[in-house]
């Protein structure tokens, strides 16, 4: 082959070898680009397409922002068997009144495991309600767990009050060693919680259940102030809890019901993550099959001597682009607090990274993000949507508060370990009363 033809078939293949490098590795080039800056007060607008309004806002208003871009040392997925239950539920499942049902008997679902919607079909009327259960399953992973976590209550120049305890949860879906196999209640989850310090606060608790279906929450609450246990109503989801700007169906980025809220798809974008680093820490593995680790502390700028932004700016994170649904919630409930809420759902695992909330009127009011703090075990299990840190911030008292570990969790216990007899009025007495 004379050197004039090779010379030709260069030519010839080169813009096609550059197209292709191009269009596979653009998103992935463009990423990586951006690691290393770092947006501030100075340079937010360059970049304001990776960042949410309320974000914004606080970025030019707070002071003390940093957000460091970066890109992850590890792959982030959910682990191979949650994957694998996952891709069997395609094709399988409807939503009917606000819950799944199966697509043929269009009956409710009894049990799931994995995502259940693989697939999403942007044309579906649907798809908003397929990505908020999708969120729900990706949590309810987690199954029966035990953690010891604390949150600071800050206002703009420093902190206010913290306060924390411990929390039991049990959840009966998407469990790792099957459906539950006494649940005559139909509860889709059982936590019971209560508080370490201060002194002032310590020993009061509650015993909550939710219930797969639309009945109310039932709750019983310990106060130690009266020393009683207290049935409380389960209709008041939307009141702030324990002094801070949390309230119950906030917690966990999103612990209200999907039937309780109107449901709208209103976009997709690319959003900035929180992680505390960029390498995966190392999840101890116990004998029977759940995972111990402990999550970093979040550091706020309160924490720093001689800072001068915002007592709530954080301070120690990395912030990685990642691909997101737009989903607008509106409370169905007209005497909820709040009015519209947009999260920013991850399209790969179904994380809530942020949202944020307006009242009635359309006015910003609230915004939250979590922190991904990532370990994995030597048997693949990991700690997706479980390690659980982050803040939130009410932009118009000029109010934060953030959530933090305080010892280590442990998560996917078998239901032999907490079972939900263990979850009553006994249990919270003993907890309580000290």
């Amino acid at each position: 082959m004379s050197k004039q033809l090779r010379r030709i078939r260069v030519i010839v293949w080169l813009p096609v070898i550059l197209f292709l490098v191009v269009i596979l590795g653009g998103v992935e080039s463009g990423q990586a680009g951006l690691t290393g800056k770092v947006i501030d007060n100075t340079n937010y607008q360059e970049y304001k397409d990776l960042l949410i309004p309320m974000q914004i806002e606080a970025i030019k208003r707070d002071g003390g922002w940093r957000l460091q871009l970066a890109t992850l040392d590890y792959t982030f997925k959910h682990d191979d068997k949650f994957i694998a239950g996952t891709e069997k539920n395609a094709g399988k499942f409807d939503i009917a009144k606000g819950w799944i049902v199966d697509k043929n008997t269009r009956k409710q679902v009894p049990y799931i495991f994995g995502l259940p919607f693989p697939k999403i079909d942007t044309k579906n009327p649907q798809v908003a309600e397929m990505i908020m259960w999708n969120f729900k399953y990706q949590y309810y992973r987690r199954g029966t767990s035990k953690t010891y976590g604390g949150t600071y209550n800050m206002n703009e120049s420093g902190l206010e009050m913290t306060n924390g305890g411990k929390f039991l949860q049990f959840l009966t879906q998407s469990r790792y060693d099957g459906p539950v196999a006494n649940n005559p209640d139909n509860i889709l989850s059982a936590d019971h919680g209560w508080l370490e310090f201060p002194m002032s606060q310590r020993g009061g608790g509650s015993v909550t259940f939710e219930y797969n279906d639309d009945r109310l929450n039932t709750t019983w609450a310990y106060s130690p102030l009266v020393r009683r246990v207290l049935r409380m109503g389960g209709g008041n989801r939307s009141q702030p809890t324990m002094g801070g700007d949390y309230w119950l169906d906030s917690l966990d980025m999103w612990k209200g019901k999907n039937s309780t809220f109107n449901w709208k798809l209103v976009g997709e974008r690319t959003v900035l993550a929180a992680f505390f680093g960029t390498a995966k820490g190392v999840a101890k593995v116990n004998s029977d099959g759940s995972i111990t680790f402990l999550s970093h502390p979040s550091k706020f700028g309160f924490m720093v001597s001689g800072w001068k932004g915002a007592a709530w700016v954080p301070v120690d994170l990395a912030y990685v682009p990642r691909k997101v649904w737009v989903v607008e919630g509106m409370p169905k409930d007209p005497y909820y607090n709040f009015g519209r809420h947009v999260f920013y759902v991850d399209k790969e695992t179904y994380i809530i990274w942020l949202s944020e909330v307006f009242d009635k009127a359309g006015n910003p009011w609230l915004w939250q993000y979590r922190r991904e703090d990532y370990f994995e075990a030597p048997n693949g299990m990991n700690s997706i949507g479980i390690s659980q840190s982050g803040a939130i911030f009410d932009v118009k008292v000029r109010h934060a508060s953030g959530s933090y570990p305080v010892e280590e969790g442990t998560f996917f216990l078998p239901a032999s370990a907490y079972g939900l007899d263990r979850f009553n009025t006994t249990e919270l007495l003993k907890t309580s009363v000290k």
